[in-house]
C-alpha cells in the first residue's frame, strides 16, 4: 500500500528543494515542528578550514499541488488562508518565502529515472508574500507568483544575494 498520497507528495517536493539548494551550494534545514515554517535554506562559509552555515538565510514554506493554473504570466493558486497570514506577517530575523511545487497529476508522470538521469516533473516556483494584506477568507487565499520565479539554483543564488545585502524579496 505505501504512503498516503499527500506525504508522496510532500516527500517528492522536499526532494526538488533539497537539489535545487545542494547545487546551489546552501544548507537545507528543516524544522521538526510545523508551526507555519517547513524549514530553513542557509549560507555556507568556509571558516578556519571548515565549513560553516551562517547568518543569512531564507525560511520556507513548502506545498505542493496539481491544482494550479496559469494565466497572464502568473501561477494561480488558492493557498490556506493560515499559511498565508504566517507568510504575509513574517517576523523572524531572516526573510520568509513559499516555494510551490507544481507537479503532474498523474502519479506515474511524477518522477522518472535511468542511468543517465533523475527526472522530477514539473517545476517549483518561489514567492515573497511579506506585506499583503491578511486574509478574511474562511479557507484559501487566491495568490498569483509570477512564472518567471522558477524556484531554480540561479535564481536562489539571486534571491541570497538579496537577503545578504539585506534587500526585501
Amino acid at each position: 500500500m505505501g504512503l498516503p498520497i499527500t506525504l508522496k507528495k510532500e516527500a517528492l517536493s522536499e526532494a526538488y528543494v533539497r537539489a535545487v539548494v545542494a547545487k546551489a551550494g546552501y544548507n537545507f534545514g528543516k524544522y521538526d515542528h510545523d508551526m507555519g515554517i517547513d524549514g530553513i535554506i542557509k549560507d555556507v562559509r568556509e571558516i578556519n578550514g571548515g565549513y560553516r552555515a551562517v547568518g543569512f538565510g531564507i525560511e520556507f514554506q513548502l506545498k505542493s499541488s496539481w491544482t494550479v493554473t496559469f494565466e497572464n504570466g502568473d501561477l494561480v493558486y488558492d493557498l490556506e488562508v493560515k499559511n498565508y497570514n504566517d507568510l504575509i506577517s513574517w517576523d523572524g530575523s531572516n526573510p520568509a518565502i513559499l516555494i510551490l511545487f507544481v507537479m503532474p497529476s498523474d502519479e506515474n508522470e511524477w518522477l522518472d529515472s535511468s542511468e543517465q538521469r533523475l527526472e522530477i516533473r514539473h517545476c517549483a516556483w518561489w514567492c515573497s508574500l511579506d506585506g499583503l494584506p491578511r486574509s478574511t477568507n474562511s479557507s484559501t487565499q487566491r495568490i498569483r507568483i509570477p512564472k518567471a520565479q522558477v524556484f531554480s539554483p540561479i535564481e536562489l543564488e539571486k534571491l541570497m544575494d538579496k537577503v545578504r545585502n539585506g534587500d526585501a524579496l
